[in-house]
């Protein structure tokens, strides 16, 4: 009987302690940081946040709107010669790679300097080659900046280094950090765990560069390491503290976080902490199931000139998905399509015919193109035939009968308006004369009665 006691008390316990977990997994986590925020990568959308709008020194993930810059201004293997304006600009203290005055180095090379070790004089480097002078440099970050949507950041610096004046906030950051991400080379680049730069003429040695984000590199320490993370970079001085704005990718879904102002706390990071637990938070509790899938038949329409076909078929070109709580369902899922017209032969498997837009709830989720589902080989004979049928329905054959109709109808209305003139002006004449007669004959009468009544 205790046995049994025991095996049932052992049962409820584990139901009570699953039951918790799942609560606790619905919840959002606690966070040190000052301010931190959780969002879809793909949408924007903000799955969690905490001071998001609160303006905090950015320290070094200022470099990511730097590199950003960089990719959009610059080619990378396009060589970039150091001066000693820009190096010199670099605070005491903060990191850098030891470029030295007149030293030759790719873009390529200073971006991986500038975001695995977050280079200061790497920052510089490209800002001077970009703008002229790193404070020109420094206006283009600000003006870029506003052109992002970031309406409470301000750059003071290309490096990052602490200046009251130099803050943005969460939200901000998760804008430019959506941007780059779209980037193809960024994603490499800050998903790289090392990075060698070859000896220089001027600097004999090899440079290894370690990246900073212990999240997606086990080579400084493997403490923090995430299996999903994806980036993307990492900041700290006294003042603006531990900062990260990181990126992971699971089960189809793409997150970005931000963590500004974190502290070490029992020897613990925690903005590396603060970020990991916030991406187990959106993986937990939210899923991305698809709206339509690549591939799916989503329309047919006609097809000119197409050997065996009258009609061409048209498949998503891509997927669509959205992102929602683990435990609701997609809404009613309807489209609209906007597809060419005259769609002609020969027509190629994946050729973009049209686009189609998705809508859950009559909320739009995107837009996909509409392509063709196989090739479509043109057919000579049943073209020349289409050619002939175009002209016997074209309306432009028809409109010189039409014209001379036109005209015809005109003509005769005018003659038929003519005679008709003529006619009145012929009864107008007669009935003059009538009158003008009776008017005589009236006289004529007047005089021979006078005449005769003497």
């Amino acid at each position: 009987m205790n046995r049994k006691l025991i095996r049932i008390s052992a049962l409820i316990i584990s139901i009570m302690l699953l039951l918790s977990l799942c609560a606790n997994a619905a919840n959002p986590p606690a966070t040190q940081a000052g301010a931190v925020l959780l969002i879809d990568a793909d949408t924007g959308e903000v799955l969690y946040g905490k001071n998001e709008n609160e303006k905090m020194y950015p320290a070094s993930t200022t470099k990511i709107m730097v590199a950003l810059l960089a990719l959009e201004n610059l080619e990378l293997d396009e060589s970039v010669t150091a001066t000693n304006s820009a190096i010199s600009l670099l605070p005491p203290g903060h990191t850098n790679i030891g470029i030295l005055n007149g030293e030759t180095l790719t873009v390529r090379q200073l971006l991986y300097g500038l975001m695995l070790a977050s280079a200061g004089d790497a920052a510089n480097v490209l800002g001077e080659r970009i703008s002229g002078s790193v404070d020109e440099f420094v206006k283009l970050m600000n003006k870029r900046a506003l052109e992002l949507g970031m309406k409470n950041t301000n750059y003071m610096n290309a490096s990052g280094a602490h200046d009251p004046l130099h803050y943005t906030t969460a939200s901000d950051m998760a804008l430019l950090a959506r941007k780059a991400m779209e980037n193809e080379v960024f994603r490499e680049i800050v998903k790289t765990d090392a990075y060698i730069i070859p000896p220089t003429e001027q600097y004999t040695e090899e440079r290894r560069c370690l990246n900073t984000n212990h999240l997606v590199s086990k080579k400084k320490s493997s403490k923090y390491f995430y299996k999903y993370a994806t980036g993307i970079k990492t900041g700290f001085t006294n003042d603006a503290k531990r900062c990260l704005v990181a990126s992971a990718e699971k089960n189809g879904i793409t997150l970005i976080t931000v963590v500004l102002g974190a502290d070490v706390v029992e020897m613990q990071m925690m903005d590396f902490v603060d970020t990991t637990n916030l991406f187990e938070y959106g993986f937990a509790n939210y899923k991305r199931p698809n709206v339509v899938s690549q591939g799916s038949i989503i329309a047919q329409s006609p097809i000119k000139s197409a050997k065996g076909e009258n009609r061409v078929l048209l498949e998503a070109g891509a997927s669509l998905s959205k992102l929602i709580a683990i435990d609701e369902e997609l809404g009613e899922i309807t489209h609209t399509e906007t597809i060419n017209k005259n769609i002609k032969a020969p027509i190629s498997r994946g050729d973009v015919l049209g686009e189609a837009e998705y809508f859950v709830d009559s909320v739009s989720v995107g837009k996909i193109p509409l392509v063709a589902t196989k090739d479509y080989a043109f057919d000579p004979i049943k073209n020349i035939l289409g050619v002939i049928a175009a002209i016997f329905t074209s309306p432009w054959l028809y409109l010189p009968f039409v014209l001379f109709f036109v005209a015809l109808v005109i003509i005769r209305q005018y003659n038929y308006n003519k005679r008709r003139k003529q006619r009145a002006e012929e009864r107008r004449l007669k009935k003059e004369m009538e009158a003008e007669k009776r008017r005589a004959e009236m006289k004529k009468d007047k005089y021979v009665n006078e005449f005769l009544n003497k």
